[in-house]
Formats: C-alpha cells, sequence, structure tokens
C-alpha cells in the first residue's frame, strides 16, 4: 500500500505483485482481491472484472520466473484500520499453496473543515447603545469534529449583556463550548454587547477541534461595528426680575448641562434678543452681532455644566422675552430640549 496512514475521502493506491517462481507455466492464474468495505474502487483496470466485495484479476497463463504487477486505488469512506486481502490461485499444481495469499492495511483517521463566521446587526452605533454579533459554525466534513471550543475576544470597549449556556468569560474572552459536531452540520451563536468605548470596536473569533483539519485558514473571523458619540444638551434660563421699570436693568443666566453619555464638541449658544433689550457691558466668550449674543461654549464633558449671566438694559415696555438656543455637531439623543426662553414684564 502507498500509505499507511490516510483521510477518510482520501485515496490510496494497491500494488498487487504475482511471480511464477517456477518451474512450470502457471496457466489460468487468477487473483480476487476482496476489500474492507470501507475501500471503493476509482477506476477498473483492464483485466479486472468488479465483484460485489472486491475485484477478480485475470492474469492467464503465467510463464516461470515471471511477474505480474497490478496497481489499483481505491477511496476510503470509513474510519479506522482498513484492509485488504489477496488470493492468487492456478489450475496448474503447486509446490507451496501457503504464500498464495497476502494482505496489507492502511490506518483511515478523521478529517474535518470547520470554517467560522461573524456577523453584526449594526455597522453603526452610538455610545452607550447594544449591539448583537451572531457567531456562525459549520462542519464541512466529512468526518465528526471533536472537542469543538470557539474563543471570541471582545474589545475593551464592548461590554457582555446576559449570559449564554456553554459559554464562559475570563475578561475580554469568552469560550464557547461546542463539543462534538456531527459532519456537514452548524451552530450559530449570537452574544449582545454594549458599547461603552467611541471608535471602531472589533470583535475576533477563532475555532479548534482535537480532529484533523483539510484546512485551518478558515478559523478565524472578525467584525466591527462604528461606535459614534452621542450626548444630550440641556439649556435653560432664568431672569433676576419678572418685573422692571423702564430704563432699569436685568440679570439673564444661561445653564447649559451635557447629559453625556460623550463629550459634545463645539458647543454654541445663540441668544436672541428681543427689541428694548440693549447688551449693558461684555462678556468672556460672548460676541454680539446685532440683536444677537452669540456664547462659545466649546466642548463639554459628560456630566458638565456651564452658565453664564449677561445684563441687559430694557428700553421698552412691555413683555420682553429672551429666547436662547444650544447647538453642537454632536449627534444628540434628543434636541426638545435644546431651546428655552424666559420673559420679564417692563
Amino acid at each position: 500500500v502507498n500509505a499507511s496512514v490516510i483521510n477518510l475521502n482520501e485515496s490510496v493506491s494497491w500494488t498487487i505483485t504475482v511471480t511464477n517462481l517456477g518451474p512450470s507455466v502457471a496457466k489460468d492464474v487468477n487473483v480476487t482481491d476482496v476489500l474492507d468495505d470501507g475501500l471503493v474502487l476509482v477506476d477498473v483496470p483492464s483485466g479486472v472484472v468488479k465483484t460485489a466485495d472486491g475485484f477478480v484479476w485475470n492474469i492467464g497463463d503465467m510463464a516461470p520466473y515471471s511477474n505480474r504487477t497490478l496497481t489499483v486505488v481505491t477511496k476510503a469512506t470509513k474510519e479506522g484500520k482498513l484492509n485488504n486481502t489477496v488470493v492468487v490461485e492456478t489450475s496448474t499444481n503447486e509446490t507451496d499453496d501457503t504464500n498464495n495469499n497476502a494482505n496489507n492495511t492502511t490506518q483511515v483517521d478523521p478529517i474535518c473543515d470547520l470554517v467560522i463566521n461573524k456577523t453584526v446587526n449594526a455597522s453603526v452605533i452610538n455610545l452607550n447603545e447594544s449591539v448583537s454579533w451572531t457567531i456562525t459554525v459549520v462542519n464541512n466534513g466529512p468526518s465528526v469534529a471533536k472537542d469543538v471550543v470557539v474563543t471570541d475576544t471582545l474589545d475593551a470597549g464592548l461590554e457582555v449583556v446576559g449570559t449564554y449556556a456553554n459559554v464562559t468569560q475570563s475578561g475580554n474572552v469568552l469560550t464557547w463550548t461546542i463539543g462534538e459536531m456531527a459532519p456537514y452540520s452548524n451552530k450559530t451563536l449570537t452574544i449582545v454587547t454594549k458599547a461603552v468605548a467611541e471608535g471602531k470596536l472589533n470583535n475576533t473569533v477563532h475555532v479548534d477541534t482535537t480532529t484533523n483539519e483539510t484546512n485551518t485558514t478558515n478559523n478565524d473571523a472578525n467584525n466591527t461595528t462604528q461606535v459614534d458619540p452621542i450626548c444630550d444638551l440641556v439649556i435653560s434660563k432664568t431672569v433676576n426680575a419678572s418685573v422692571v421699570n423702564l430704563n432699569e436693568s436685568v440679570e439673564w443666566t444661561i445653564t447649559v448641562v451635557n447629559n453625556g453619555p460623550s463629550v459634545a464638541e463645539a458647543v454654541v449658544v445663540n441668544d436672541t434678543l428681543v427689541d428694548g433689550l440693549v447688551v449693558v457691558g461684555s462678556y468672556p466668550d460672548v460676541t454680539v452681532s446685532g440683536n444677537e449674543l452669540i456664547w462659545n461654549v466649546g466642548d463639554m464633558d459628560p456630566y458638565t455644566s456651564r452658565n453664564i449671566t449677561f445684563i441687559t438694559k430694557v428700553v421698552k415696555e412691555g413683555n420682553l422675552t429672551n429666547v436662547v438656543v444650544v447647538t453642537t455637531p454632536t449627534n444628540e439623543t434628543n434636541t426638545t430640549n435644546n431651546d428655552a426662553n424666559n420673559t420679564t414684564q417692563v
């Protein structure tokens, strides 16, 4: 046999050699080959007749001191030690028929091909949102894959939500113990994580088995999600007097709060003064353009607040309302609280 160890579904060659040690012609020589039930003939050479359990090779007459050789190829369709037995017969009397039998074996080992894949349900999410990762393992066979284990390495910005059957966690590494997988079967696991850091977060998985594999280049997979910043700015405005007299001054206090969870970048407050209010003095970070005050707050850390107070003189009677609006290029969860106003009676 050309290989003492092969894998399931691989081919193996068997070479049969018959020698006539003489001294006469050996007539009507036939070789009967009994194949193990896990061996299947790949092709049938000339002079070979296939049988239910193997084949017969019709050699015919053999001159003394001559030999004949036949090589057949079989495919291994079963695991374990597979045997191939041959018997040679002739119608001519023989001096010794103890050497008319021969056999050889090959060991057929299991082999598989595990393929792993990882998908994510959202390519872009916001900070503190959840995202689902689905891991799929396929055994392309042909053998059972034993002791299958998947290792999932989470980005430091991902936190696991909940617990999952057959999954253990150590730090940022999840271990999914699958066990045995029948050939041509698949297993799926979906894990939910919370994004606690901004940026591109990666999730990498690797599958292992104690069974030999035909291909290990498909044992790794990964996917990513982009975590964008998100914030919630809240603005409020208070006035120090609900009623004032004409030509008196009044103080307005604007407060901006960032409810997070991300930094709010380039925060700007626009205060539109009604006709009848005139700004008194100058204030840091505030510019005046016509009847509009522009307060460049800048970046605001999550869960912080900023405020500013400015004074106006009232030069017109009646109810005077002061409206403020806060904006940021950072995405917001809620923009209904981005404007405020207050009124004083002159």
